[in-house]
């Protein structure tokens, strides 16, 4: 199955939809997903990947751009993953999603994890 090639209007798209649906981040109570509403926060990213053209099962790729946006990791070790950090947390911050008192304090680049890290395979790197 093909990656998703994320665009800038697509992540407003994410964070738009989940700030319409859920609240913003800062009122779930649970990091990745609303308070007891998991199964729901699943099923909308499931439309989104949908909406996205892709197959429902893409909705993980979905998820690992949030889990970008909701971060407040400071060092990231992948060249694409400090890419995804900072888009997600612009388009976040754009949707009024997340708020600035949410930003990570700070943010670092580790240049000894440069090589590789392919976004949808490190899931567990962007873990909050």
């Amino acid at each position: 199955m093909a990656k998703i090639n994320w665009t800038q209007g697509m992540r407003r798209r994410v964070y738009s939809q989940l700030l319409n649906q859920f609240g913003p981040h800062a009122t779930w109570g649970k990091h990745d997903y609303p308070n007891g509403r998991e199964p729901e926060y699943r099923d909308a990213l499931r439309a989104l990947a949908v909406e996205f053209g892709h197959d429902a099962p893409k909705w993980e790729a979905v998820r690992q751009q949030v889990r970008f946006g909701i971060t407040q990791q400071g060092v990231i070790r992948y060249t694409n993953h400090f890419r995804s950090l900072i888009l997600n947390k612009a388009a976040a911050l754009e949707e009024g999603f997340i708020a600035g008192r949410d930003l990570p304090s700070r943010a670092e680049f580790d240049r000894a994890g440069e090589e590789g890290g392919d976004e949808e395979e490190q899931v567990d790197a962007i873990q909050g």
